[in-house]
């Protein structure tokens, strides 16, 4: 239970509890139409590592789209574990990877983002798929960084390593899209004994750029009954994802479990802390859900849970 909750958060696809802020749902049918027709994609290696060796985060992320009736012929490249890549920003330069970062727990997500005004990809699964399965649906988000931003339905067939896949999908008005992404680093390890994990997405309402960040790790500090303060506290994450090192999350007042309260949310990333102040909870057995604001155009939604 506690991990099917979380995933499902990561996923976008938790039920109502959940308070999600953004529909990434869309149908599991992969569109019969489209077939995937382009080269295995190659990887580069990264000798050195910085970013990605303190968040977790892979070594490299590349990807390519084309969409020859849009006129979108793209190859997308950051390096988190790269020499000089302290320009690392979860909603500016960046890379994520659930194969790496967490292919025992987290649905496919793969992002690539060359930051403001520079090309962008989002691929995320639209069910709580495993890397290990052949292939998945998905949506796919592509910016131009030029003011082009598309998004498809379609599917991903993944590569023998499962962190390579060949994707294609399709828009809401029939135009096509196929890519690759590939993922450079060694997959994490799992966490025994998981005692805390949680999932959060984020949304910037103005450029509709979507983050998912998690955690687990073997230590924490939990809500014990209904007392005002700490829900949950992980000070270093043995398992992050999409960059989550840190997590305080408190309450305003007492609130028991099965209640909702209020209270504030502070998320240690790449470049520095994200703080939500407004922040909307409900207790369960053994963890929750939130959702709510940072007051400055970015919402968030996710599950926790903590023993």
């Amino acid at each position: 239970m506690r991990v099917a909750i979380v995933v499902a958060c990561a996923a976008g696809l938790a039920a109502s509890a959940c308070s999600a802020t953004v529909d990434e749902s869309t149908s599991s049918t992969v569109p019969a139409s489209v077939t995937v027709t382009l080269p295995t994609p190659t990887t580069t290696t990264v000798a050195s590592v910085t970013s990605s060796d303190r968040y977790g985060l892979p070594q490299s992320v590349t990807a390519s789209v084309v969409a020859p009736e849009l006129e979108l012929v793209l190859d997308i490249a950051v390096e988190p574990g790269a020499a000089g890549s302290d320009d690392i920003s979860l909603f500016g330069r960046f890379a994520s990877c659930s194969a790496v970062e967490g292919p025992d727990w987290l649905p496919l997500e793969v992002v690539v983002d060359e930051g403001v005004g520079a090309p962008s990809l989002r691929l995320v699964a639209a069910a709580s798929t495993r890397q290990s399965e052949p292939s998945a649906a998905v949506r796919v988000r592509v910016d131009n960084g030029a003011g082009t931003v598309v998004e498809a339905s379609g599917g991903v067939a993944f590569g023998a390593d499962e962190r390579t896949g060949t994707w294609s999908a399709v828009t809401d008005d029939g135009h096509q899209l196929t890519g690759t992404f590939a993922c450079e680093g060694e997959p994490h390890e799992g966490v025994d004994p998981v005692v805390a994990e949680v999932s959060v997405r984020m949304v910037d309402t103005a450029t509709g750029v979507t983050r998912t960040v998690g955690a687990r790790s073997t230590s924490a500090t939990c809500a014990i009954g209904g007392s005002a303060g700490t829900l949950l506290r992980i000070d270093d994450a043995d398992q992050p994802a999409g960059g989550l090192i840190a997590i305080d999350l408190s309450s305003r007042a007492a609130v028991p479990i099965g209640s909702s309260g209020t209270g504030t949310l502070v998320l240690t990333v790449p470049d520095g802390g994200l703080r939500f102040s407004t922040i909307t909870f409900q207790r369960i057995p053994g963890g929750g859900v939130l959702s709510g604001d940072d007051g400055a155009g970015r919402r968030v939604d996710g599950a926790w849970s903590c023993q």
